[in-house]
């Protein structure tokens, strides 16, 4: 897949991919709130750092910094989260279409033509 115009290789149904996903999911669920007061660069700073600690959880440290770079401005970030989400639904969207093919309702047994 495509994040931030470097090519990832992501498969979001290998089980190690997908516990990755959810545990750096619940993590950003649980990110620190704004504080009362918090100036723009403290907000800016502390939503970059959940979106590069997802990527690090998802992805590793290394691949990480090539999405996101070392200092990633909010649009990146954001625009890499937005890449992400897109491709696990396309990739969920796809799966349930192969599934939907193994339906019993849908499967025709020879003579049942």
């Amino acid at each position: 897949m495509l994040l931030n115009g470097k090519e990832i290789p992501f498969d979001f149904y290998s089980a190690k991919t997908a516990a990755r996903y959810e545990e750096a999911l619940q993590a950003i669920g649980e990110k620190k709130p704004p504080k009362e007061g918090e100036s723009l660069s403290q907000s800016i700073a502390r939503e970059c750092a959940a979106a590069v600690a997802f990527f690090e959880t998802v992805f590793g440290t290394e691949t990480a910094r090539e999405i996101l770079g070392d200092d990633p401005g909010l649009p990146t970030c954001l625009d890499a989260m937005d890449a992400l989400n897109r491709e696990v639904q396309s990739q969920s969207e796809a799966l349930q279409a192969r599934i939907a093919k193994y339906r019993p309702d849908r499967i025709v047994l020879p003579g049942q033509e």
